[in-house]
């Protein structure tokens, strides 16, 4: 029940599990990652109970990613039965702030993370994906009245759903800046897709999503946003097929995007690799065909604002208008042309 660190030799701890096994109760606990990971794993499923913790990879560190995964960034990466990180009972202020998370295992249902009883929990600055894809398996799946925030955060690559509300519990999802790729690639079925609504038993779920795109979702039988008997509020946001049409409230939305590597010419956005995991989705500097580049200056929408850095922690927005989505184009300005050197007054005989 104290701050400790997660390092891969040298801190308290060499897997974020065991840290928060240790943490036990101890509310406002801090567990710091760190260090350089090229030749290290943290392999542990995760569980949360009982506790507030906050879980961050430090700033400026090779553990932290800056929007794709390299070989020295932390990652948990898990290959057995479980869920990367359960969130469990008692939980009301959980922090996860720059981790890696993969689901690397094969058996039906296993997700990134899952909420399992009623709680809350904010995931930001995070990459969340799956490198085996399996049915029924889910980035964030919730079934329970939990209020799940998240901001700045990729989810791709799972087999079922991108983020899954399944059944109808009283859930609350705030989605702020994220990006939803290349989920249900092997399920098949109706309520499939990039952020999915599944039940209609009812409960009432609400979706507050602002500045995020999800594009590309829909393999098999998804779509990019599902599921009626939910309340959508969708400001700003970007799909793939037309399904902000979904929204309940909301506006300025773009539809029927593409999602490329270089230009075809428009109605698209443009990233810098999505056809091999773990994908980059960087957005490419692309004013002028790029529609997730310096969109519109709508800071808040539906109680969310938007964060003030970027995945990569770059400031946000770089010009007057946000880029939509967890990435932030950064704008490089050109250095000013070096003054004419002096020239000496020269006596010039004839």
């Amino acid at each position: 029940m104290a701050d400790s660190t997660v390092k891969p030799s040298g801190g308290d701890f060499t897997q974020v599990a065991v840290a928060l096994l240790d943490a036990g109760t101890g509310n406002g606990d801090t567990i710091t990652v760190s260090g350089d990971w090229t030749s290290s794993t943290d392999g542990g499923a995760c569980t949360v109970s009982d506790n507030d913790i906050t879980v961050v990879v430090t700033l400026g560190d090779d553990a932290r990613h800056k929007g794709v995964k390299v070989a020295t960034n932390h990652e948990i990466t898990h290959t057995g039965t479980n869920h990367v990180m359960t969130i469990a009972s008692g939980v009301t202020g959980f922090v996860l702030d720059g981790l890696i998370l993969k689901q690397g295992g094969t058996t039906s249902s296993a997700e990134g993370i899952r909420f399992i009883t009623t709680n809350a929990a904010t995931i930001k600055n995070l990459i969340i994906w799956a490198g085996t894809e399996t049915t029924q398996q889910d980035g964030i799946y919730c079934n329970v009245a939990a209020t799940i925030n998240v901001e700045n955060t990729y989810v791709f690559g799972f087999g079922r759903a991108g983020m899954h509300n399944q059944n109808g519990d009283n859930a609350t999802w705030n989605i702020n800046s994220c990006g939803l790729f290349h989920n249900n690639t092997v399920s098949a079925g109706g309520n499939v897709g990039g952020i999915v609504w599944a039940g209609g038993d009812g409960g009432t779920v609400v979706f507050n999503i602002h500045n995020t795109w999800s594009i590309g979702n829909d393999e098999f039988t998804g779509a990019d946003f599902v599921g009626s008997n939910a309340t959508w509020n969708v400001s700003n946001c970007i799909d793939g097929d037309g399904t902000t049409s979904i929204a309940d409230t909301g506006a300025n939305n773009f539809t029927n995007r593409a999602i490329n590597e270089a230009t075809a010419g428009g109605d698209e956005i443009i990233v810098v690799e999505k056809d091999t995991l773990p994908h980059d989705l960087t957005l490419v500097d692309d004013a002028t065909n790029n529609d997730a580049q310096d969109v519109h200056t709508d800071d808040e929408a539906h109680g969310l604002t938007i964060p003030s850095t970027d995945i990569a922690n770059t400031t946000r927005p770089q010009n007057t208008s946000h880029d939509i989505g967890p990435f932030e184009v950064v704008v490089v300005v050109a250095a000013p042309f070096p003054p004419w050197p002096h020239q000496p007054n020269t006596l010039v005989r004839m």
